[in-house]
């Protein structure tokens, strides 16, 4: 049942679908490098499933007599919610809801009723596009850990909000999740603060993890620009002013001085004897070769060094990281020494 999402709940399912986008945009690049006719549809097709899981997110499930948001809860510390929202066999699974499995029983009760999914839907159009949907679906299912792992680390996080203070409402919640033990004094909001830099780390080690044992054909490759290429948008701009130069050139509108000057110079011809033949073949031949670098700096595969998007992003996730929790990590990982120690004192007092 979907029911109206508070701020934070708006935040949770925002942050997941920004970064399955990011990702889903990587892939299509990938896709229409394989086979150009992902191009045409894949636009539509990719609107239509984010918001097909926007909708699941912003839903929410039965676990015992509570509910809860699925946005909320992916982004939440409950990993045994979290895994039963993946596992096929749970109730409360949303696989199903990602990748659409068609119904082969053939039960229907009249001909106008047999399109109930996506991939009935594009097959009844071209079974190719309906190809495109299923692998779209697919590259969702595959990505939907690091997008969710993304979006706790990062804008869904409450640690800087934690920093600024702690509502009352937020205490109880952390009262109930951390349970400190009486002895140990009330919560503090250093307490929390600890315990949200905890559970940044675990979804950092956690995609680390994933990412070192990621077989090949699911990793995402993006393509850093060239230093020996100017960026696509310069190109844009010298082609535009290029194209509107040539128009005005065939309409026989006069030229600034300064434009001829260059033009000439261009042409390797005196200002004085430039002739409008001249300028226009020189403009043609340079929209041209404009156009061809253009392509080249947007979809050749020979653009740019070839780099693994996600194990770049662990990098970039450190960073944030240890710049939100700052001194707190260093604190973090001498208090766990000091356990750690304290632990193997006890046991080797307890074998003697």
């Amino acid at each position: 049942m979907k029911r109206q999402l508070n701020e934070q709940q708006q935040r949770c399912v925002g942050a997941i679908l920004a970064h399955m986008k990011e990702y889903l945009d990587l892939r299509h690049e990938l896709s229409i490098r394989a086979n150009p006719r992902f191009g045409s549809p894949w636009g539509d097709l990719q609107f239509l499933l984010l918001a097909q899981l926007r909708n699941t997110l912003e839903n929410d499930k039965m676990w015992g007599p509570n509910r809860f948001v699925i946005g909320e809860l992916l982004c939440s510390s409950d990993k045994a919610k979290i895994r039963d929202i993946f596992s096929p066999t749970h109730q409360s699974s949303i696989q199903s809801e990602i990748v659409e499995r068609t119904d082969k029983a053939g039960h229907k009760t009249s001909d106008i009723l047999e399109i109930h999914d996506f991939k009935t839907l594009y097959s009844a159009m071209d079974p190719a596009i309906a190809n495109i949907a299923s692998v779209i679906q697919i590259y969702m299912w595959w990505i939907r850990t690091p997008a969710i792992w993304r979006a706790s680390s990062s804008g869904a996080n409450p640690f800087r909000e934690i920093q600024r203070g702690v509502p009352p409402h937020l205490a109880e919640f952390y009262r109930a999740l951390i349970r400190k033990p009486d002895t140990a004094g009330p919560l503090t909001g250093d307490d929390i603060l600890d315990f949200e830099a905890y559970q940044m780390r675990d979804a950092l080690e956690a995609f680390c993890e994933r990412r070192e044992a990621e077989p090949g054909y699911k990793l995402i490759l993006a393509r850093r620009a060239s230093a020996t290429e100017a960026g696509s948008d310069q190109l844009i701009d010298v082609l535009a002013r290029e194209i509107l130069l040539l128009r005005k050139v065939e309409r026989d509108e006069p030229l600034d001085d300064a434009i001829r000057t260059q033009l000439a110079q261009a042409i390797g011809t005196p200002a004085a004897q430039l002739q409008k033949d001249a300028i226009v073949r020189y403009l043609k031949s340079a929209i041209s070769d404009g156009k061809r670098r253009l392509k080249t700096a947007l979809i050749d595969d020979t653009a740019g060094e070839v780099y693994n998007f996600k194990a770049s992003q662990a990098d970039a996730m450190r960073r944030h990281y240890l710049d939100i929790v700052g001194d707190r990590h260093e604190k973090l990982l001498k208090r766990e020494e000091e356990e750690r120690q304290s632990r193997m004192s006890g046991e080797a007092v307890q074998k003697l």
